[in-house]
C-alpha cells in the first residue's frame, strides 16, 4: 500500500508480492487510520489470487459498520467462492462458519 494510492491495496503488487512461501494474505477493511476502505472489484481480485494460489485470508473487518460518503463495506467472505475459504473475524459479529 502506498499513500500515492490512498494507502489501497493494489492487486498487481500482492501478485508480485506472491512466493511459493505464501500462506497467509491479510486484510483490512475498513482500515484504522487510513479509513481505506477495499471495493468489491479490489475484493474480487484479491480472492482471485488467494484461490487461485490456494493461500488464506484473514481478513480484519472491525469498522465494517463505520463507512460513510455512499460507500459500502464487501466482506471478501461474502465473494463467490469464498464462503468456505477465509478465515474472518470481526469485533462487531460472530465469526463466519
Amino acid at each position: 500500500m502506498r499513500e500515492s494510492n490512498g494507502f489501497r491495496l493494489d492487486p498487481a503488487d500482492l501478485k508480485k508480492a506472491i512466493s511459493e512461501k505464501s500462506k497467509l494474505i491479510i486484510i483490512n477493511s475498513t482500515s484504522n487510520p487510513t479509513a481505506a476502505l477495499i471495493d468489491k472489484h479490489t475484493m474480487r481480485e484479491i480472492a482471485e489470487i488467494a484461490m487461485r494460489n490456494k493461500i488464506f485470508v484473514l481478513s480484519d473487518e472491525p469498522y465494517e459498520k463505520v463507512v460513510y460518503d455512499g460507500k459500502k463495506h464487501v466482506s471478501i467472505g461474502a465473494l463467490e467462492g469464498m464462503k468456505t475459504w477465509p478465515f474472518q473475524f470481526s469485533r462487531s459479529r460472530r465469526p463466519m462458519q
